[in-house]
């Protein structure tokens, strides 16, 4: 017996990432079905976690309340805000270059109550590259035009621990200068509304 489609709804504050996902997931309307709005009978909310940007949190939290589940669509820039919507509650974290069956997935699982679900976001940007998580974290924040100084109040470093990712992620990708670290985030897949959104 195929098991009834699981109800889903999408949230971001960006119209093309939320009409977007919306649309690759009504392709798929039986094995999900997509609502404009968080309602009663939803089962999973993909919850876009540039939402967390800001610092505010009060809308995931809503959402986990609210919901059977959330799934997070994280952005390969912003590992940190992936991690963040899990401390708030998401049940997985599937990155935003997952494909569409990986989605699905991931929302069939939160349905199931699979919360072990093992995310595609164990890639991250520059992985193939052999960037550690960390450095790729830098280099994102570096895309976005945050200084040494940002971006080490914005993870918890010190300026020193910073440096020296920005020197180990550079020596990998055979970069020199910050103006090369936001040319090969671009070229790596990073769609430029995202780089602008994000600062």
């Amino acid at each position: 017996m195929v098991p009834p489609p699981v109800g889903v709804a999408v949230i971001s504050t960006q119209e093309l990432i939320r009409g977007g996902v919306t649309a690759m997931l009504s392709r798929h309307d039986d094995q999900v079905i997509v609502s404009p709005t968080v309602r009663s009978g939803i089962d999973a909310v993909i919850y876009d976690v540039i939402g967390l940007a800001a610092g505010d949190s009060s809308e995931l939290e809503r959402l986990v309340a609210s919901s059977k589940g959330v799934v997070a669509l994280g952005r390969d820039l912003r590992p940190d805000l992936g991690t963040r919507a899990i401390a708030r509650g998401a049940v997985v974290c599937v990155s935003m270059s997952a494909t569409v069956e990986e989605l699905i997935a991931a929302v069939q699982a939160v349905h199931h109550g699979r919360a072990a679900y093992a995310s595609p976001t164990t890639a991250w940007l520059g992985q193939d590259a052999g960037l550690s998580v960390r450095e790729a974290d830098v280099i994102g924040l570096i895309a976005q035009g945050l200084s040494n100084k940002e971006i080490a109040e914005r993870l918890y470093l010190s300026i020193n621990s910073v440096k020296t990712y920005i020197r180990t992620g550079y020596r990998k990708l055979g970069l020199t200068r910050r103006s090369q670290a936001v040319a090969w985030a671009m070229r790596s897949g990073a769609p430029v509304e995202d780089l602008a959104a994000e600062a």
